[in-house]
């Protein structure tokens, strides 16, 4: 009997350590999918011509759909939405601006000649999209943290690179 009884202490831990596994999974698929992105991204920001950065700018619409669609496939972890939501949140933004300033930054960088004001607009362009991604890497940031402490898990530091947008 005292055997049974402590078998029987032991299965909410051993619930627990599956918990903790998959829920350090679902986070990693979603650092999957943002890595995705942006791997793209750096993809765009690096292409050498014209015709370059605009298949790049295409595959990563693409990717960015692809992301969104498998979040959302995802679901929410056990009724915890708040880091998917996050996501999709973080995803929408970067489709955005895939639309908007990555479109008309190429828009500018098919001109024969470079302008002052066109290499000025490019300034102002690129200061916008780091302004309003920090909006959203916090968000996402605060959330997976908090996602972690809740499903008790450390996220691993990250060694930050400088956008290069």
């Amino acid at each position: 009997m005292k055997k049974l009884a402590f078998l029987l202490l032991l299965i909410p831990f051993a619930f627990s350590a599956f918990a903790q596994a998959d829920a350090i999974e679902y986070n990693d698929m979603i650092v999957g999918e943002q890595t995705k992105i942006y791997t793209k991204i750096a993809d765009f920001s690096n292409a050498e011509s014209n015709e370059d950065m605009e298949l790049a700018l295409k595959i990563l619409q693409q990717q960015i759909e692809a992301s969104i669609a498998a979040v959302k496939k995802l679901g929410a972890w056990h009724e915890d939405a708040a880091l998917q939501a996050s996501t999709l949140r973080l995803f929408d933004f970067y489709k955005t601006i895939t639309i908007t300033e990555y479109r008309e930054m190429l828009d500018i960088m098919k001109h024969e000649q470079l302008t002052q004001e066109d290499v000025s607009r490019l300034e102002v362009l690129q200061d916008a999209v780091v302004e309003k991604e920090k909006k959203h890497d916090d968000d996402f940031a605060y959330n997976q943290d908090a996602f972690a402490k809740r499903w008790g898990f450390e996220l691993a530091p990250i060694v930050e690179e400088p956008a290069d947008y």
